[in-house]
């Protein structure tokens, strides 16, 4: 089973992979080698972990859980309403960032090459990246994009409604 079907076949009925993602998974399976060595590993997880994480069984029904980070931060995404959004839930229950509003903003910032996702840092370029070049023209290339330097233009930093929305479930 391809890891992107793997890790759809988790998700709740209410979150949808998208095509763009799914593509993106795929060829880092295909590709170990030309992904990058960063901390940030997409993998399946159950959903439960969602509800463990906010010791809330609720809220499962709204995240499609990706991956984590080195630190145990979730990489998920979260839908509101009839919107999916790209999410960093930090391993501390806070530095909670909405990533991207699409799919391909968020393949976008996982293209720049960040080891993890704090807000201090996500303003400038990562410091070391190990990001493949080859990765690098294969996202450019097979999503006619154009990656930034750094994320400030594509991650919400403030996250206002991701954070008003998990306070007040």
């Amino acid at each position: 089973m391809k890891l992107s079907q793997s890790i759809q076949d988790t998700f709740p009925c209410t979150i949808s992979m998208p095509v763009e993602l799914s593509k993106l998974l795929d060829y880092i399976e295909e590709n170990p080698s030309l992904y990058f060595q960063t901390d940030i590993q997409f993998h399946r997880m159950a959903q439960s972990e969602i509800s463990d994480y906010f010791k809330n069984i609720k809220i499962e029904k709204h995240f499609g859980l990706l991956g984590t980070t080195g630190d145990g931060s979730i990489l998920a995404i979260w839908k509101n309403q009839n919107k999916q959004y790209y999410i960093h839930l930090g391993s501390d229950d806070d530095n909670w960032l909405i990533l991207a509003s699409n799919p391909i903003d968020f393949i976008k910032v996982i293209a720049i090459g960040y080891n993890h996702f704090d807000k201090n840092e996500i303003a400038n370029p990562p410091q070391n990246s190990t990001i493949e070049k080859e990765f690098k023209n294969w996202v450019e290339t097979k999503f006619n994009i154009k990656i930034p330097m750094d994320g400030k233009d594509i991650i919400d930093t403030e996250s206002k409604l991701l954070i008003d929305w998990i306070e007040n479930e």
